[in-house]
């Protein structure tokens, strides 16, 4: 008998925060859902599942940055509409301390990716082929320089 579960049931299993992105729901640990009927555990293997929280965190991170701009922006031109007409408020006077908050959480998300990324191309076979090619060929070129070092010295 097939498990049958609700998207309720499914994002509670999940037990982390999730993010709307093109018509699909991502989760932290890598699983996703597509639609109330399409619901997809995280990935065993490690490259697909961080490949997955590495999308979540750069929709994360535009999100976060776009909200900060946004009200960066706004507070801007409350403080500058307030100068001008003396019976507008001026920004909220916790904005300052939001503003540094969401800076912290935009650092924070940075160098979550940075990290996961690290791990993508430090680990991946592709990575790690393209790597001793890159190492056997720089060690070819020093031989090839330590020898025609020596026949210039003959």
């Amino acid at each position: 008998m097939p498990f049958v579960q609700s998207f309720t049931e499914f994002e509670t299993r999940m037990d982390c925060e999730s993010i709307e992105l093109r018509g699909r729901t991502l989760f932290r640990n890598g699983g996703q859902a597509r639609g109330e009927s399409i619901l997809l555990d995280p990935p065993t293997e490690e490259f697909p599942r961080l490949r997955l929280m590495r999308e979540f965190l750069m929709a994360k991170l535009d999100t976060e940055i776009g909200a900060f701009n946004s009200f960066k922006c706004a507070c801007s031109e409350q403080a500058v509409l307030a100068v001008k007409f003396g019976n507008l408020p001026g920004p909220p006077a916790d904005a300052p301390q939001r503003l540094h908050a969401g800076k912290k959480r935009i650092a924070s998300l940075r160098s979550e990716v940075l990290a996961i990324t690290k791990k993508l191309n430090n680990d991946s076979p592709h990575e790690q082929r393209a790597l001793a090619r890159q190492e056997a060929e720089s060690q070819r070129l020093e031989n090839i320089r330590t020898i025609n070092s020596e026949i210039m010295q003959i």
